[in-house]
């Protein structure tokens, strides 16, 4: 088992990784991975977690057939071909990315628990033929495209939640993205590594929801109170929504 959660792991320290072929457990959420062709050596894993990273080729995940629960949240992936081989999968989540085709996940039929909300569907029958074959499987999905939902889609999410700004590192702008699960103040503050507030966003009265696109999320030019572009570098952003605060970091190279 090995957990690297939290770190901003490169494509580097991936590398690296690969010559650890016993492992059965790896987590390397909230890092800065593209690259995810080293891991295709690790051929006994049975759980991986790479939520919140900026990978969009996972062709190379197509090697890891003893695969059981997969978590590629919030990633840059539109692709999910190689994840029809993946025929041991129970647990998949793919939420947050820019899936548009979900043909891959029909032969799928061990899955219990599926999560696709926040991409741009356009059609659910493949869905359909699954939940066919796995009526006990749990679906979450928001759907955006045609065709009709496989099953019910929430109004709002159960939980409040601040999401990892895209694009990071960025110049001049970045989105940052969450999720309000009740009507509520938002506002956004962004602070430079020395703690100082260089730009305070007041987002106002928001209803419940999801605000994860580029048209709903909240938007930074990379300036000042004063309209003055920031330096490169590290920077904070604390999001306060009613009683809910959460920080992240954000990165600015120029």
């Amino acid at each position: 088992m090995l957990w690297i959660g939290g770190n901003p792991i490169k494509n580097a320290g991936v590398q690296r990784l690969a010559e650890l072929k016993q492992l059965r457990f790896l987590s390397l959420y909230k890092g800065q991975i593209s690259n995810v062709k080293p891991l295709a050596k690790l051929t006994k894993l049975e759980r991986l977690y790479l939520d919140t990273n900026q990978i969009s080729d996972i062709s190379a995940l197509s090697k890891l057939a003893k695969l059981e629960r997969l978590h590629l949240v919030n990633n840059q992936i539109s692709d999910i071909s190689a994840l029809s081989k993946l025929a041991n999968l129970q647990d998949l989540d793919l939420r947050s990315n820019k899936i548009r085709h979900v043909n891959a996940l029909v032969g799928l039929t061990k899955l219990r628990d599926l999560k696709l909300r926040r991409n741009p569907i356009q059609d659910t029958t493949p869905l359909q033929k699954l939940l066919a074959k796995n009526p006990d499987m749990k679906l979450d999905i928001e759907v955006v495209g045609v065709g009709a939902a496989p099953t019910a889609v929430a109004e709002r999410p159960t939980e409040t939640a601040l999401l990892a700004n895209f694009p990071n590192p960025f110049n001049p702008e970045t989105w940052i993205p969450y999720e309000l699960a009740r009507d509520t103040d938002v506002k956004i503050t962004i602070y430079n590594a020395q703690g100082v507030v260089v730009r305070t966003l007041a987002l106002g009265h928001q209803s419940a929801g999801y605000y994860t696109g580029r048209a709903r999320a909240a938007y930074w030019d990379g300036r000042n109170t004063v309209g003055e572009p920031v330096a490169s570098g590290l920077y904070f952003y604390t999001f306060t929504a009613g009683d809910f605060v959460a920080t992240r970091r954000l990165l600015i190279l120029k």
